[in-house]
């Protein structure tokens, strides 16, 4: 999948879960987004299940999920 359409579909995931409010750029951090644990949880799960894809524990890592890119990237390793 190409990364515009990956990081398309992330950021959309992420906006849903944020209940609206505007991601940021690509390297910007998403401490804005006002995630807490219960909401960086279920942003995890969309975003496995809107990919088909599995995070292992090691994955899930605050410098996985500190920005929009890294996030992408995550995505991109994991897809087959």
């Amino acid at each position: 999948m190409a990364d515009e359409a990956v990081e398309s579909q992330v950021r959309a995931i992420l906006s849903e879960v944020s209940q609206g409010r505007e991601v940021p750029d690509r390297d910007e951090p998403l401490t804005d987004l006002g995630f807490d644990s219960l909401t960086k949880v279920e942003a995890i799960a969309r975003i496995e299940q809107g990919f088909g894809i599995r995070f292992g524990e090691a994955d899930i890592s605050g410098t996985n999920f500190n920005t929009l890119g890294t996030i992408v990237q995550l995505v991109q390793r994991r897809l087959p």
